[in-house]
């Protein structure tokens, strides 16, 4: 539990952190939270390079999707979309990033055997932290031996202003929790460490579980309703509340009516205490299981095309490339709409279905040679 403690600590970038709890049931000294500069780093990849080997790699910026509202191939929006498609209720995927501008992101999905960039909404995605730090009160200070660690990437929603403070409010389908966190560390994109393995949601018809670390110390199950606390006291100030009646919990040492907690969320961690009889132990396994999404659809009318991977795939005729053909696939669309050797495709996404276009570099339009933006095999 104290190594758990440790990390968590060195994470919080709180100054004067202890790897040992306070000897009585009250809830340790308080420290100022530390602000530090968020990393910048600049857009490498260009659309055209997306089919590129290990080119996601070199992918550093992301961003949580909030809502399904517009997403256009081209930054003006112009482009109308074959077919549109609606969503109720929040969304939470994490997309690669490859550019932003006058309040658009341009975010990088994969579907329909393709690699491509679409501008989307900022306000359709979710603000977040930007550096590791521990929540505040409304000081701007955090008890030392307790609290909520947060990571790049938790969806927040942003309130009240106090100082260079914002009130918070991290969106967690277990939890309930609320803090302050300084105004310089907020942002709807953030930066991943070079080398970075996190799964993002760039297939949009997979979805992968998260299981909390393999620590090796006891676990139980925290009871639906159960506070949190920042010491081993009911009139401790609460840091979470339980929402769900299957969080798992890392349990250590017992503090009177009350037993010390680690609790591990995506992107967050709760260091405090519960009510023992809350807290049932050993607990029984939580099962877990993956899901997806599909969609498709049809068209009267249409060609069928075959359009070669490592195709460039562009916004419009002689427009700019915005994704690339990851595998040979037949496209529903319009062939040869001039005579140049333009050629319309229809690909699908969460969206819509977009008009993307294809260009013909051959010299037979029987045998078409779609022009490349990868030599790569896929």
């Amino acid at each position: 539990m104290r190594r758990i403690l440790a990390v968590a600590c060195e994470l919080a970038a709180i100054a004067g952190c202890r790897h040992t709890l306070p000897a009585s049931d009250a809830p340790g000294p308080l420290v100022d939270v530390v602000a530090p500069t968020p990393p910048r780093a600049s857009f490498e990849v260009v659309p055209a390079e997306l089919g590129d080997a290990g080119v996601l790699d070199r992918i550093r910026h992301r961003v949580r999707l909030k809502r399904f509202g517009r997403a256009n191939t081209t930054l003006a929006g112009d482009d109308e979309p074959r077919l549109s498609r609606s969503h109720t209720g929040d969304a939470f995927s994490v997309l690669p990033v490859i550019g932003e501008q006058r309040g658009k992101i341009r975010v990088v999905i994969e579907d329909d055997h393709a690699r491509y960039a679409l501008w989307v909404d900022r306000d359709d995605t979710w603000r977040t932290i930007t550096v590791p730090t521990r929540l505040a009160n409304r000081d701007g200070r955090a008890i030392r031996d307790a609290g909520v660690d947060v990571r790049p990437g938790i969806p927040i929603d942003v309130g009240a202003r106090a100082g260079n403070l914002r009130a918070v409010t991290v969106r967690d389908d277990q939890l309930a929790i609320d803090g302050w966190a300084p105004a310089n560390l907020l942002g709807n994109i953030w930066l991943v460490t070079k080398g970075d393995r996190t799964p993002t949601d760039l297939r949009q018809d997979t979805a992968y579980d998260w299981a909390p670390p393999r620590d090796g110390n006891t676990h139980g199950r925290i009871a639906l309703g159960a506070v949190v606390r920042a010491g081993a006291s009911v009139t401790a100030p609460t840091i979470a509340t339980v929402t769900a009646d299957a969080i798992l919990a890392s349990v250590g040492a017992k503090r009177g009516s009350f037993v010390e907690v680690d609790l591990f969320r995506p992107y967050l961690h709760v260091h405090g205490f519960v009510e023992a009889r809350l807290v049932t132990v050993p607990a029984e396994p939580i099962w877990g299981h993956g899901s997806g999404t599909g969609h498709g659809f049809g068209m009267s009318n249409a060609d069928r095309i075959e359009v070669s991977s490592g195709a460039c795939l562009f916004d419009g005729v002689d427009g700019d490339v915005v994704g690339v053909m990851l595998e040979t696939s037949t496209h529903l669309g319009d062939r040869n709409v001039d005579e140049a050797g333009w050629s319309l495709v229809y690909v699908d996404n969460p969206w819509a279905v977009v008009s993307l276009y294809i260009r013909d570099t051959g010299s037979d339009p029987k045998q078409p040679v779609w022009e490349s933006c990868t030599a790569h095999v896929w």
